[in-house]
Protein backbone atom coordinates (compact mmCIF):
# COMPACT_ATOMS: atom_id res chain seq x y z
CA UNK A 1 0.00 0.00 0.00
CA UNK A 2 1.26 3.45 -0.83
CA UNK A 3 0.84 6.54 1.33
CA UNK A 4 -2.33 8.51 1.96
CA UNK A 5 -4.44 9.87 -0.88
CA UNK A 6 -7.11 12.44 -0.09
CA UNK A 7 -10.19 11.83 -2.24
CA UNK A 8 -13.00 14.31 -2.79
CA UNK A 9 -16.61 13.61 -3.70
CA UNK A 10 -16.03 14.01 -7.44
CA UNK A 11 -13.25 11.40 -7.39
CA UNK A 12 -15.30 8.91 -5.37
CA UNK A 13 -18.33 9.49 -7.60
CA UNK A 14 -16.15 8.74 -10.63
CA UNK A 15 -15.17 5.42 -9.04
CA UNK A 16 -18.78 4.62 -8.10
CA UNK A 17 -20.61 5.76 -11.22
CA UNK A 18 -18.32 6.32 -14.20
CA UNK A 19 -17.52 3.13 -16.13
CA UNK A 20 -15.43 5.16 -18.58
CA UNK A 21 -11.98 6.72 -18.58
CA UNK A 22 -12.51 9.02 -15.56
CA UNK A 23 -13.75 6.18 -13.39
CA UNK A 24 -10.89 3.94 -14.47
CA UNK A 25 -8.32 6.67 -13.77
CA UNK A 26 -9.78 7.42 -10.35
CA UNK A 27 -9.88 3.72 -9.44
CA UNK A 28 -6.29 3.23 -10.61
CA UNK A 29 -5.04 6.11 -8.42
CA UNK A 30 -7.03 4.89 -5.42
CA UNK A 31 -6.31 1.17 -5.76
CA UNK A 32 -3.22 0.85 -3.56
CA UNK A 33 -3.49 4.07 -1.58
CA UNK A 34 -4.66 4.70 1.97
CA UNK A 35 -7.82 6.67 1.16
CA UNK A 36 -8.52 9.64 3.41
CA UNK A 37 -11.18 12.38 3.36
CA UNK A 38 -12.86 14.93 5.60
CA UNK A 39 -15.97 13.48 7.20
CA UNK A 40 -18.16 15.71 5.03
CA UNK A 41 -17.48 13.32 2.13
CA UNK A 42 -20.36 11.01 3.05
CA UNK A 43 -22.85 13.86 3.17
CA UNK A 44 -21.68 15.19 -0.19
CA UNK A 45 -21.92 11.77 -1.81
CA UNK A 46 -25.37 11.03 -0.46
CA UNK A 47 -26.62 14.44 -1.55
CA UNK A 48 -25.35 14.02 -5.12
CA UNK A 49 -26.81 10.51 -5.32
CA UNK A 50 -30.15 11.78 -3.99
CA UNK A 51 -30.22 14.60 -6.56
CA UNK A 52 -29.35 12.29 -9.43
CA UNK A 53 -31.99 9.79 -8.37
CA UNK A 54 -34.62 12.54 -8.01
CA UNK A 55 -33.78 13.95 -11.46
CA UNK A 56 -33.90 10.53 -13.10
CA UNK A 57 -30.17 10.46 -13.92
CA UNK A 58 -29.90 7.39 -11.67
CA UNK A 59 -32.45 4.70 -10.98
CA UNK A 60 -33.22 3.84 -7.39
CA UNK A 61 -31.37 0.57 -7.90
CA UNK A 62 -28.25 2.36 -9.22
CA UNK A 63 -28.31 4.87 -6.37
CA UNK A 64 -28.78 2.12 -3.77
CA UNK A 65 -25.87 0.15 -5.23
CA UNK A 66 -23.66 3.26 -5.17
CA UNK A 67 -24.53 3.84 -1.49
CA UNK A 68 -23.72 0.22 -0.60
CA UNK A 69 -20.45 0.36 -2.54
CA UNK A 70 -19.51 3.67 -0.86
CA UNK A 71 -20.22 2.07 2.51
CA UNK A 72 -17.66 -0.66 1.72
CA UNK A 73 -14.87 1.65 0.54
CA UNK A 74 -12.01 1.83 3.03
CA UNK A 75 -11.92 5.61 3.43
CA UNK A 76 -10.51 7.02 6.66
CA UNK A 77 -12.66 10.02 7.61
CA UNK A 78 -11.25 13.03 9.48
CA UNK A 79 -13.16 15.51 11.64
CA UNK A 80 -13.00 19.23 10.94
CA UNK A 81 -11.47 20.31 14.27
CA UNK A 82 -7.76 19.85 13.49
CA UNK A 83 -8.21 21.44 10.06
CA UNK A 84 -10.58 24.30 10.83
CA UNK A 85 -8.09 27.19 10.90
CA UNK A 86 -6.57 26.21 7.55
CA UNK A 87 -10.02 25.60 6.03
CA UNK A 88 -11.02 29.10 7.08
CA UNK A 89 -7.91 30.64 5.50
CA UNK A 90 -8.43 28.71 2.26
CA UNK A 91 -12.11 29.66 2.16
CA UNK A 92 -11.16 33.06 0.73
CA UNK A 93 -10.55 31.33 -2.60
CA UNK A 94 -12.45 28.05 -2.25
CA UNK A 95 -15.73 26.83 -0.87
CA UNK A 96 -15.37 25.58 2.70
CA UNK A 97 -16.11 22.10 1.32
CA UNK A 98 -13.24 22.18 -1.18
CA UNK A 99 -11.01 23.86 1.40
CA UNK A 100 -11.54 20.92 3.78
CA UNK A 101 -10.13 18.48 1.22
CA UNK A 102 -7.17 20.75 0.47
CA UNK A 103 -6.46 21.37 4.17
CA UNK A 104 -6.45 17.65 4.89
CA UNK A 105 -4.12 16.94 1.96
CA UNK A 106 -1.79 19.68 3.17
CA UNK A 107 -1.93 18.39 6.75
CA UNK A 108 -1.02 14.86 5.65
CA UNK A 109 1.41 16.00 2.94
CA UNK A 110 -0.65 13.88 0.58
CA UNK A 111 -1.97 14.40 -2.93
CA UNK A 112 -5.63 15.28 -3.48
CA UNK A 113 -7.54 13.29 -6.11
CA UNK A 114 -10.41 15.24 -7.67
CA UNK A 115 -12.50 15.61 -10.79
CA UNK A 116 -12.60 19.38 -10.26
CA UNK A 117 -10.05 20.96 -12.59
CA UNK A 118 -10.71 24.44 -11.15
CA UNK A 119 -9.53 23.25 -7.75
CA UNK A 120 -6.07 22.45 -9.12
CA UNK A 121 -5.69 26.03 -10.36
CA UNK A 122 -7.09 27.79 -7.27
CA UNK A 123 -4.73 30.25 -5.58
CA UNK A 124 -3.30 29.26 -2.21
CA UNK A 125 -3.56 25.49 -2.67
CA UNK A 126 -0.49 23.98 -1.03
CA UNK A 127 -0.83 20.34 -2.03
CA UNK A 128 -0.42 18.30 -5.17
CA UNK A 129 -3.76 18.04 -6.97
CA UNK A 130 -4.33 15.07 -9.28
CA UNK A 131 -7.30 15.51 -11.60
CA UNK A 132 -9.28 12.80 -13.35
Amino acid sequence: MTGPLVVDASAVLAVLLDPGRRGEQAARHARDARLVAPDLLGYELLNVLRRRRASGRLTTRQADLAVRTWDELPVELWALAPLQDRVWRLAHNLSAYDAAYVALAEHLDAPLLTGDHRLAAAPGVGCTVVTV
